[in-house]
Protein backbone atom coordinates (compact mmCIF):
# COMPACT_ATOMS: atom_id res chain seq x y z
CA UNK A 1 0.00 0.00 0.00
CA UNK A 2 1.55 3.46 -1.07
CA UNK A 3 4.40 2.23 -2.85
CA UNK A 4 6.71 5.05 -3.99
CA UNK A 5 4.63 7.67 -1.33
CA UNK A 6 7.12 9.73 0.47
CA UNK A 7 4.74 10.72 3.21
CA UNK A 8 7.15 12.97 5.48
CA UNK A 9 7.60 15.23 1.80
CA UNK A 10 3.56 15.49 2.14
CA UNK A 11 3.52 16.78 5.27
CA UNK A 12 6.04 19.06 5.05
CA UNK A 13 4.62 20.39 1.35
CA UNK A 14 3.10 24.27 1.94
CA UNK A 15 1.92 24.97 -1.17
CA UNK A 16 2.14 27.07 -4.56
CA UNK A 17 3.88 29.77 -6.06
CA UNK A 18 6.74 32.21 -5.17
CA UNK A 19 8.72 30.77 -1.63
CA UNK A 20 9.45 34.64 -0.77
CA UNK A 21 5.90 35.84 -2.30
CA UNK A 22 5.14 39.77 -1.67
CA UNK A 23 1.63 38.32 -1.05
CA UNK A 24 0.97 35.17 0.86
CA UNK A 25 -3.00 33.69 0.91
CA UNK A 26 -3.19 31.11 3.72
CA UNK A 27 -6.33 28.35 3.50
CA UNK A 28 -7.20 25.47 6.09
CA UNK A 29 -6.18 22.57 3.55
CA UNK A 30 -6.21 22.29 -0.36
CA UNK A 31 -9.47 20.48 -1.85
CA UNK A 32 -9.13 17.01 -3.45
CA UNK A 33 -10.45 16.39 -6.72
CA UNK A 34 -10.79 12.55 -8.42
CA UNK A 35 -10.11 10.90 -10.39
CA UNK A 36 -6.71 10.27 -11.05
CA UNK A 37 -7.14 8.08 -7.93
CA UNK A 38 -5.66 9.55 -4.53
CA UNK A 39 -2.73 7.01 -4.47
CA UNK A 40 -1.32 7.96 -8.19
CA UNK A 41 -2.02 11.94 -6.57
CA UNK A 42 -0.14 11.32 -4.10
CA UNK A 43 3.00 9.31 -5.38
CA UNK A 44 3.20 12.52 -7.99
CA UNK A 45 3.35 15.00 -5.44
CA UNK A 46 5.94 12.86 -3.26
CA UNK A 47 8.11 14.86 -5.97
CA UNK A 48 6.63 18.49 -5.43
CA UNK A 49 8.93 20.81 -3.51
CA UNK A 50 7.69 22.59 -0.22
CA UNK A 51 6.74 25.58 -2.88
CA UNK A 52 5.60 24.54 -5.77
CA UNK A 53 4.77 25.53 -9.28
CA UNK A 54 1.22 25.46 -9.84
CA UNK A 55 1.88 25.08 -13.81
CA UNK A 56 4.13 22.90 -13.17
CA UNK A 57 2.12 21.01 -10.57
CA UNK A 58 -0.86 20.47 -12.92
CA UNK A 59 1.15 18.69 -16.06
CA UNK A 60 1.15 15.44 -14.20
CA UNK A 61 -2.76 15.78 -14.12
CA UNK A 62 -4.09 18.37 -15.95
CA UNK A 63 -6.32 21.07 -14.22
CA UNK A 64 -9.51 22.51 -15.62
CA UNK A 65 -8.60 25.77 -14.51
CA UNK A 66 -5.71 26.21 -15.53
CA UNK A 67 -6.38 24.11 -19.03
CA UNK A 68 -7.52 25.88 -22.21
CA UNK A 69 -7.74 29.68 -23.34
CA UNK A 70 -10.92 30.44 -21.12
CA UNK A 71 -11.06 28.00 -18.08
CA UNK A 72 -13.44 28.76 -15.41
CA UNK A 73 -12.54 31.10 -12.78
CA UNK A 74 -12.01 29.42 -9.75
CA UNK A 75 -14.35 31.64 -6.98
CA UNK A 76 -12.07 31.11 -3.96
CA UNK A 77 -8.72 32.41 -6.67
CA UNK A 78 -10.87 35.25 -7.73
CA UNK A 79 -10.76 37.76 -4.94
CA UNK A 80 -6.92 36.21 -4.72
CA UNK A 81 -6.23 37.07 -8.17
CA UNK A 82 -7.80 40.68 -7.90
CA UNK A 83 -5.52 41.55 -4.40
CA UNK A 84 -2.56 40.30 -7.52
CA UNK A 85 -3.66 42.36 -10.17
CA UNK A 86 -4.36 45.08 -7.57
CA UNK A 87 -0.61 45.20 -6.29
CA UNK A 88 -0.04 45.83 -9.95
CA UNK A 89 -1.87 48.68 -10.40
CA UNK A 90 -5.09 47.02 -11.56
CA UNK A 91 -7.24 47.94 -9.51
CA UNK A 92 -10.92 46.88 -11.03
CA UNK A 93 -9.80 43.71 -13.18
CA UNK A 94 -11.86 42.73 -16.05
CA UNK A 95 -12.65 39.09 -15.92
CA UNK A 96 -11.27 38.01 -18.92
CA UNK A 97 -7.79 39.97 -16.90
CA UNK A 98 -8.46 37.52 -13.87
CA UNK A 99 -8.95 34.31 -16.56
CA UNK A 100 -5.37 35.25 -18.08
CA UNK A 101 -4.25 35.72 -14.79
CA UNK A 102 -5.31 32.28 -13.35
CA UNK A 103 -4.50 30.41 -16.01
CA UNK A 104 -0.80 31.82 -17.17
CA UNK A 105 0.37 33.74 -13.47
CA UNK A 106 -1.27 32.13 -10.27
CA UNK A 107 1.13 30.44 -8.10
CA UNK A 108 3.87 30.47 -10.57
CA UNK A 109 7.63 30.72 -9.03
CA UNK A 110 8.38 33.43 -10.63
CA UNK A 111 5.49 35.20 -9.24
CA UNK A 112 4.60 37.69 -6.60
CA UNK A 113 2.05 35.60 -4.78
CA UNK A 114 2.11 32.12 -2.55
CA UNK A 115 -0.79 29.86 -2.24
CA UNK A 116 -0.20 27.79 1.12
CA UNK A 117 -2.40 25.65 3.21
CA UNK A 118 -2.22 25.43 7.28
CA UNK A 119 -2.90 21.41 6.68
CA UNK A 120 -0.76 19.57 4.03
CA UNK A 121 -3.29 17.08 2.82
CA UNK A 122 -5.60 17.97 0.32
CA UNK A 123 -8.97 16.50 1.01
CA UNK A 124 -12.48 16.56 -0.61
CA UNK A 125 -14.12 17.95 2.82
CA UNK A 126 -14.04 17.94 6.62
CA UNK A 127 -16.77 15.67 7.33
CA UNK A 128 -14.48 13.10 5.10
CA UNK A 129 -11.09 11.35 5.98
CA UNK A 130 -9.82 9.87 2.85
CA UNK A 131 -6.15 9.16 4.49
CA UNK A 132 -6.74 6.29 7.03
CA UNK A 133 -5.03 3.45 4.79
CA UNK A 134 -2.21 5.77 3.38
CA UNK A 135 -0.97 7.02 7.04
CA UNK A 136 -1.85 4.37 9.32
CA UNK A 137 -0.69 6.43 11.89
CA UNK A 138 -3.82 9.21 11.32
CA UNK A 139 -6.70 6.75 11.10
CA UNK A 140 -9.11 9.95 11.62
CA UNK A 141 -9.49 13.06 10.91
CA UNK A 142 -8.98 14.01 14.55
CA UNK A 143 -5.96 12.25 15.40
CA UNK A 144 -4.32 13.91 12.24
CA UNK A 145 -5.09 17.36 13.26
CA UNK A 146 -4.12 16.94 16.89
CA UNK A 147 -0.16 15.69 15.77
CA UNK A 148 -0.16 18.03 12.39
CA UNK A 149 -1.69 21.13 13.52
CA UNK A 150 1.43 22.20 15.99
CA UNK A 151 3.67 20.52 13.79
CA UNK A 152 2.48 22.78 10.67
CA UNK A 153 2.37 26.12 12.68
CA UNK A 154 5.65 26.20 13.80
CA UNK A 155 6.92 24.62 10.21
CA UNK A 156 5.00 27.48 8.47
CA UNK A 157 6.03 30.44 11.07
CA UNK A 158 9.32 29.45 10.14
CA UNK A 159 8.60 29.41 6.29
CA UNK A 160 6.71 32.98 7.00
CA UNK A 161 9.81 34.24 8.99
CA UNK A 162 11.72 36.20 5.77
CA UNK A 163 8.49 38.62 6.01
CA UNK A 164 5.77 38.99 3.41
CA UNK A 165 4.42 42.43 2.53
CA UNK A 166 0.87 40.96 2.81
CA UNK A 167 -0.94 37.41 4.33
CA UNK A 168 -4.45 36.91 3.32
CA UNK A 169 -5.66 34.17 5.69
CA UNK A 170 -9.30 32.66 5.15
CA UNK A 171 -11.90 30.91 6.74
CA UNK A 172 -13.12 32.38 10.25
CA UNK A 173 -13.04 29.04 12.39
CA UNK A 174 -9.13 29.06 11.72
CA UNK A 175 -8.31 32.63 12.77
CA UNK A 176 -6.81 31.47 16.29
CA UNK A 177 -4.28 29.25 14.34
CA UNK A 178 -3.35 31.66 11.99
CA UNK A 179 -2.86 34.09 14.84
CA UNK A 180 -0.22 31.93 16.02
CA UNK A 181 1.83 31.96 12.57
CA UNK A 182 2.87 35.92 13.32
CA UNK A 183 3.44 36.20 17.40
CA UNK A 184 4.95 39.63 17.02
CA UNK A 185 1.64 40.90 15.85
CA UNK A 186 -0.36 41.56 18.95
CA UNK A 187 -2.67 44.82 18.31
CA UNK A 188 -5.66 42.75 16.45
CA UNK A 189 -7.75 44.97 14.84
CA UNK A 190 -11.86 44.53 13.66
CA UNK A 191 -12.38 45.96 10.33
CA UNK A 192 -15.79 44.87 8.82
CA UNK A 193 -15.26 41.39 8.80
CA UNK A 194 -12.12 41.30 9.06
CA UNK A 195 -9.18 41.39 11.73
CA UNK A 196 -5.79 43.16 10.89
CA UNK A 197 -3.12 43.71 12.27
CA UNK A 198 1.10 45.09 11.31
CA UNK A 199 4.01 44.58 12.77
CA UNK A 200 5.90 47.28 10.50
CA UNK A 201 7.16 44.75 8.07
CA UNK A 202 3.78 42.28 7.41
CA UNK A 203 -0.13 43.20 6.99
CA UNK A 204 -1.83 40.16 8.12
CA UNK A 205 -5.54 40.17 6.92
CA UNK A 206 -8.07 37.73 8.61
CA UNK A 207 -11.06 36.84 7.01
CA UNK A 208 -14.23 34.30 6.64
CA UNK A 209 -13.93 31.94 3.41
CA UNK A 210 -13.31 33.86 0.51
CA UNK A 211 -16.63 32.22 -0.68
CA UNK A 212 -18.36 32.54 2.63
CA UNK A 213 -21.66 34.91 2.26
CA UNK A 214 -19.87 38.05 4.84
CA UNK A 215 -17.86 38.75 2.08
CA UNK A 216 -20.47 39.87 -0.28
CA UNK A 217 -19.66 43.02 -0.97
CA UNK A 218 -16.57 43.43 0.70
CA UNK A 219 -13.97 42.70 -1.99
CA UNK A 220 -13.20 46.11 -2.71
CA UNK A 221 -12.55 46.71 1.48
CA UNK A 222 -10.47 43.83 1.20
CA UNK A 223 -8.26 44.98 -1.98
CA UNK A 224 -8.22 48.61 0.17
CA UNK A 225 -6.80 47.12 3.52
CA UNK A 226 -4.08 44.33 1.25
CA UNK A 227 -3.34 48.16 -1.00
CA UNK A 228 -2.01 48.88 2.44
CA UNK A 229 -4.92 51.67 3.09
CA UNK A 230 -5.30 52.10 6.81
CA UNK A 231 -7.70 50.58 9.39
CA UNK A 232 -10.67 52.53 10.30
Amino acid sequence: MGDGIDRERLLTFLGFGNPTAEAVFIGMEEGLTLPPPLEEQLVSRSGFEPLMDLGESAKAHPERFLSGDRPPIQSTWNPIIRILLALEGVRSASTDEVRAYQRDRLGRTGERGALIELLPLPAPGIAHWPYAEIFPAYPTRERYLTEQKPKRIKLLRGHLAYGPRIVVAYGSQYWDDYKQLFPNHRAWRRSGPFEVADDGRTRVILTPHLTARQMNGQRGALIDLALGNAVP
